[in-house]
């Protein structure tokens, strides 16, 4: 494909679960041994990638083998995910089953569980007696930092990832003027919509000069509406037929029952 195009009458050919050609029907070579899946008036598009999803309803403690959150994400086309903030470390498992073929699923990357107020650094050494297990032991390159203190011990932060190689990702709670410190002390990322609005060019330029990646979230968006809310106020969520199969009752209806206006 070049740019936006769009083929319209196409194949596909995948050998060892990756795709080796695409082109117009008849076009590229066909193995005479291949398996052809007829997916005649259906749009094929590269697999999303979701910076922020949140794989919190899956089991702890013990694993579970069908793993319904993932099940879901792939039946909507997301083949790769990133979650800011795990709560525990059994994500780290689940991305190595994930990896090894034992379960399906995207590709689960995550930053572990985050660093909270509590960790209350007293020193940069602090910092980096933190930062160099999560990347020791948690074998990840990310962490979240999560309201860390004061803008010392943040800083600390800063530094200490810097040094072990591992990037920060934040946020500022609903916080703006807490968003636009973590601009300035270097964090890599923040994490959910700036929560004001309107944002003038004073804002926008400074933040795009910082050089931090911004992830709006606008399923939860801060400072307006929350697109999730649309759904549940204008569709039969409930009834969705690939909802149903893929995420469970209880689930659905604890979401479903009460709705916003």
């Amino acid at each position: 494909m070049r740019g936006d195009e769009v083929l319209e009458d196409a194949d596909v050919v995948v050998k060892d679960n990756r795709i080796v050609a695409v082109g117009k029907r008849g076009t590229v070579s066909v193995p005479s041994s291949a398996k052809v899946i007829d997916v005649s008036g259906k749009t094929i598009v590269p697999g999303f990638i979701d910076i922020h999803p949140r794989w919190t309803e899956i089991r702890r403690g013990v694993l579970d083998l069908q793993n319904w959150s993932f099940l879901a994400n792939l039946a909507y086309g997301v083949t790769a995910g990133r979650d800011p903030q795990t709560g525990t470390n059994d994500t780290f498992a689940y991305q190595d089953l994930v990896g090894t073929g034992e379960i399906l699923g995207p590709r689960p990357y995550s930053t572990g569980p985050g660093v909270f107020p509590d960790t209350d650094f007293q020193s940069l050494d602090d910092a980096d007696d933190i930062v160099r297990r999560y990347r020791e032991f948690y074998r990840t390159t990310y962490l979240k930092s999560y309201l860390v203190g004061n803008r010392k011990q943040r800083q600390w932060m800063v530094m200490a990832c810097k040094k072990e190689g591992v990037m920060p990702t934040t946020e500022g709670s609903l916080d703006v003027k807490l968003d636009l410190a973590h601009a300035i002390d270097g964090f890599n990322g923040n994490e959910h919509s700036l929560p004001i609005t309107p944002l003038f060019d004073d804002i926008v330029q400074f933040w795009s000069r910082s050089g931090m990646f911004y992830t709006p979230t606008l399923i939860v968006a801060y400072g307006g509406p929350w697109a999730e809310n649309y759904f549940y106020e204008t569709t039969e969520v409930h009834d969705d037929p690939k909802v149903r199969r893929f995420i469970p009752h209880n689930i659905v209806d604890a979401r479903t029952r009460r709705r916003r206006i």
